[in-house]
Protein backbone atom coordinates (compact mmCIF):
# COMPACT_ATOMS: atom_id res chain seq x y z
CA UNK A 1 0.00 0.00 0.00
CA UNK A 2 2.87 2.36 0.80
CA UNK A 3 4.45 1.58 -2.58
CA UNK A 4 1.18 2.44 -4.36
CA UNK A 5 1.00 5.78 -2.57
CA UNK A 6 4.60 6.60 -3.46
CA UNK A 7 4.02 5.64 -7.10
CA UNK A 8 0.92 7.86 -7.24
CA UNK A 9 2.79 10.80 -5.68
CA UNK A 10 5.66 10.34 -8.12
CA UNK A 11 3.26 10.27 -11.09
CA UNK A 12 1.55 13.46 -9.86
CA UNK A 13 4.92 15.20 -9.49
CA UNK A 14 5.81 14.30 -13.09
CA UNK A 15 2.54 15.85 -14.33
CA UNK A 16 3.16 19.14 -12.52
CA UNK A 17 4.20 22.14 -14.61
CA UNK A 18 7.40 23.79 -13.50
CA UNK A 19 6.93 27.56 -13.38
CA UNK A 20 8.90 30.67 -12.55
CA UNK A 21 6.58 33.46 -11.45
CA UNK A 22 7.49 36.88 -12.87
CA UNK A 23 5.28 39.38 -11.11
CA UNK A 24 5.13 42.80 -9.63
CA UNK A 25 4.12 41.82 -6.15
CA UNK A 26 2.35 44.61 -4.34
CA UNK A 27 0.99 43.61 -1.01
CA UNK A 28 0.24 42.71 1.59
CA UNK A 29 -2.61 40.51 0.47
CA UNK A 30 -3.05 42.28 -2.84
CA UNK A 31 -4.15 40.55 -6.02
CA UNK A 32 -0.52 40.07 -7.05
CA UNK A 33 0.24 38.15 -3.86
CA UNK A 34 -2.99 36.16 -4.22
CA UNK A 35 -1.99 35.06 -7.73
CA UNK A 36 1.38 33.93 -6.41
CA UNK A 37 -0.29 31.96 -3.60
CA UNK A 38 -2.65 30.22 -6.03
CA UNK A 39 0.25 28.95 -8.11
CA UNK A 40 2.24 27.83 -5.07
CA UNK A 41 -0.71 25.97 -3.59
CA UNK A 42 -1.79 24.34 -6.84
CA UNK A 43 -1.16 20.60 -7.08
CA UNK A 44 -0.60 21.10 -10.82
CA UNK A 45 2.40 23.45 -10.55
CA UNK A 46 5.84 23.38 -9.04
CA UNK A 47 7.10 26.91 -8.43
CA UNK A 48 10.85 27.03 -9.05
CA UNK A 49 11.24 30.68 -8.11
CA UNK A 50 9.72 34.14 -8.14
CA UNK A 51 11.16 37.20 -9.88
CA UNK A 52 9.83 40.54 -8.72
CA UNK A 53 9.88 43.87 -10.56
CA UNK A 54 8.65 47.34 -9.68
CA UNK A 55 4.96 47.61 -10.50
CA UNK A 56 2.19 48.90 -8.28
CA UNK A 57 4.79 49.54 -5.56
CA UNK A 58 8.59 49.86 -5.47
CA UNK A 59 10.87 46.86 -5.86
CA UNK A 60 12.24 46.62 -2.31
CA UNK A 61 8.74 46.84 -0.83
CA UNK A 62 7.39 44.19 -3.22
CA UNK A 63 10.31 41.83 -2.53
CA UNK A 64 9.75 42.26 1.22
CA UNK A 65 6.03 41.44 0.85
CA UNK A 66 6.82 38.36 -1.22
CA UNK A 67 9.41 37.08 1.26
CA UNK A 68 7.00 37.64 4.15
CA UNK A 69 4.16 35.77 2.41
CA UNK A 70 6.49 32.83 1.72
CA UNK A 71 7.55 32.87 5.36
CA UNK A 72 3.92 32.87 6.53
CA UNK A 73 3.03 29.82 4.41
CA UNK A 74 6.22 27.95 5.27
CA UNK A 75 7.67 28.05 1.73
CA UNK A 76 10.97 29.83 2.26
CA UNK A 77 12.49 27.17 0.00
CA UNK A 78 11.23 29.12 -3.03
CA UNK A 79 13.88 31.64 -4.16
CA UNK A 80 12.87 35.28 -4.71
CA UNK A 81 15.00 37.25 -7.17
CA UNK A 82 14.70 41.04 -7.49
CA UNK A 83 14.44 42.28 -11.06
CA UNK A 84 14.25 45.75 -12.59
CA UNK A 85 13.64 48.60 -10.20
CA UNK A 86 12.92 51.13 -12.95
CA UNK A 87 11.09 50.61 -16.24
CA UNK A 88 13.25 50.03 -19.28
CA UNK A 89 11.35 52.56 -21.41
CA UNK A 90 10.37 55.46 -19.13
CA UNK A 91 12.90 57.67 -17.41
CA UNK A 92 13.57 57.51 -13.69
CA UNK A 93 12.08 60.99 -13.27
CA UNK A 94 8.83 59.98 -15.03
CA UNK A 95 8.51 56.94 -12.80
CA UNK A 96 9.46 58.62 -9.52
CA UNK A 97 7.35 61.71 -10.12
CA UNK A 98 4.20 59.83 -10.95
CA UNK A 99 4.00 61.75 -14.21
CA UNK A 100 1.67 60.51 -16.90
CA UNK A 101 4.22 61.39 -19.58
CA UNK A 102 4.30 59.11 -22.58
CA UNK A 103 7.01 56.52 -23.00
CA UNK A 104 10.22 57.80 -24.55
Amino acid sequence: MLAQGQARDQAQNQDRRKVIIDQDAAGPAGTDQQAILLLIQSTRTEVLGITVVTGDAWLTEEVAHTLRVLELIGRTDIPVVPGAEYPLVRTREDTSGGSSATAQ
